[in-house]
């Protein structure tokens, strides 16, 4: 085990992850080596980011680290991606390993091109580490991900949330965005809305701050875990969670407009060359630390 390998060893301990890999039989030993040698760069290189800070806090709490020098992703909409990678992983208070793993995934969303990134997987739990010991694993909340190149880090491939709740009310021109001050997920919103004027729709803010609409959908989970959201609603209205509520209120025209303007924002910061940016004070208090 390569230096950098070793000094993980002493700092961190291992268990599942989640994206879909599969185990595979043991490399030859010149192959086996090539990757353990990038997987050391890599590694190597992740430890110095600073952008890594998320990893470098959290490394010497994880049981496991699954480490991919290189993930290919290829498609437009359906696409996929592959890699090999290592685990090292804590047993008995001992590290073991590495072992190897083939990466296989398939996606639904907003892909082009072909892009390669790197990815450290900090497993963190012991459900995580029986997930990963089985013949095929997915990516959930047992592990987290630091994804590269170098300087793109971040806890997971998911760079933003965009959810939708009642959108067929209100008035039939606005949608409330809640969320858009707290990244610049909102300047992206606001620029996408004014190239598409055929929507006529204008995002406006949170219209009933008191309700803590940004606290209480689902939304909210990938926020705590470091993912910058928007949240469309058109809001209360005086049926709301009452048996007048009835389907023939909704405008469905009006929710059309606004399903297209999400598909627009969707794909803009799908093909944004950086992951979007918290407010460094709205990341203190909703995250918790520094970005």
């Amino acid at each position: 085990m390569n230096k950098s390998m070793q000094q993980l060893a002493a700092a961190a301990m291992i268990a599942a992850s989640a994206l879909a890999f599969t185990a595979t039989p043991a490399y030859a030993q010149n192959e086996g080596q090539v990757l353990v040698d990038k997987a050391d760069t890599t590694l190597s290189n992740f430890l110095r980011d600073p952008e890594m800070k998320w990893l470098q806090q959290n490394i010497g709490k994880a049981r496991g680290v699954l480490i991919v020098p290189e993930i290919v992703k290829a498609g437009f909409i359906i696409g996929g991606s592959g890699g090999r990678g290592l685990l090292v992983a804590k047993e008995g208070g001992k590290w073991v390993g590495p072992a190897f793993y083939t990466l296989a995934t398939a996606s639904v969303g907003f892909q082009a091109g072909v892009a390669a990134s790197e990815n450290v997987t900090l497993v963190m739990t012991q459900k995580g580490m029986d997930s990963l010991l089985s013949s095929t694993f997915k990516m959930g909340a047992d592990a987290s991900v630091a994804a590269g190149p170098v300087g793109a880090g971040a806890k997971s491939d998911v760079v933003a949330d965009l959810n939708s709740d009642m959108v067929g009310r209100n008035s039939k021109d606005t949608v409330a965005v809640i969320g858009r001050e707290h990244s610049n997920l909102g300047t992206t919103l606001d620029s996408v809305a004014a190239a598409h004027h055929e929507l006529n729709i204008k995002p406006v803010g949170d219209l009933w701050p008191q309700e803590g609409l940004y606290f209480r959908s689902d939304h909210y989970n990938f926020a705590k875990k470091g993912v910058p959201i928007l949240f469309f609603t058109t809001g209360l209205h005086p049926d709301y969670h009452k048996v007048s509520d009835s389907p023939d209120k909704i405008d469905a025209e009006k929710e059309s407009r606004i399903l297209k303007l999400l598909l627009y924002v969707g794909a803009e910061v799908a093909n944004a060359p950086r992951r979007p940016k918290w407010t460094p004070e709205s990341y203190k208090q909703i995250v918790g630390g520094e970005r």
